[in-house]
């Protein structure tokens, strides 16, 4: 009987090192996915951002340069969401290092206004 239950602790022992083994290489993977997907995602918000400022110095209409403003800052919280995946996967590893930076409460309320503004606009056309 203690020969059995040896055998049965040593088969669980195995399969909880093997278990801890694939959740190790699934997050490994899922790491590999999130990086990948991180640039993927930026170098088509960058050029938006890129077009967008261009249109914007070129443009003197004031609603299209609004609403170009508006996906500016779209795009800026995009890419603000994506540093924040990938800010959590830093977590996991235990890889992440906090800066402080300043930060311009007035901007963020004026894009904050921006943003709500367009889609309250968008939203009465409707």
């Amino acid at each position: 009987m203690a020969n059995r239950i040896r055998i049965l602790r040593n088969e669980k022992e195995k399969a909880q090192g093997l278990a801890l083994q694939r959740s190790e290489e699934s997050n490994e993977i899922k790491s590999f996915f999130l990086a990948n997907m991180s640039h993927e995602l930026r170098t088509p918000l960058n050029a938006i951002l890129g077009l967008s400022q261009s249109i914007m110095k070129e443009i003197s209409d004031e609603r299209i340069k609004e609403n170009l403003e508006v996906i500016k800052y779209s795009s800026v919280s995009l890419l603000s969401s994506i540093d924040d995946i990938l800010d959590y996967s830093k977590i996991e590893k235990g890889e992440l290092n906090l800066e402080q930076k300043p930060f311009d409460l007035q901007k963020s309320l004026s894009e904050i206004k921006a943003l709500t503004y367009q889609q309250a606009r968008d939203k009465a056309h409707f």
